[in-house]
């Protein structure tokens, strides 16, 4: 059923009821579904934010291009957490 029939289905009043939307390949906003379970929707702000996230969105590309340099950073980060834990242990006097 394409979104069109599912919104015409549906048995409740649409008037003043969320819709969550997604945007396609075209970048038409489409239905995906009515949100019930929110009692207010987004603030004008929040979609903003949202928008922006779409449109500056992160490609498959962009990872592979950044995904040496992430984990470098994160090894070198783990590697300082572990010289952190090992002085740590070192320097703590022993008990009795």
């Amino acid at each position: 059923m394409d979104e069109w029939e599912a919104f015409k289905a549906e048995t409740k009043p649409v008037n003043n009821r969320i819709v969550e939307c997604f945007m396609d390949e075209k970048q038409r906003w489409r239905y995906k579904r009515f949100r019930d379970d929110k009692i207010n929707a987004n603030y004008t702000s929040t979609v903003d934010s949202v928008i922006e996230s779409i449109t500056d969105r992160v490609t498959g590309e962009d990872l592979e291009k950044a995904a040496s340099n992430i984990r470098k950073k994160w090894m070198q980060r783990a590697d300082r957490e572990r010289r952190s834990q090992a002085e740590n242990t070192i320097s703590r006097p022993m008990r009795d």
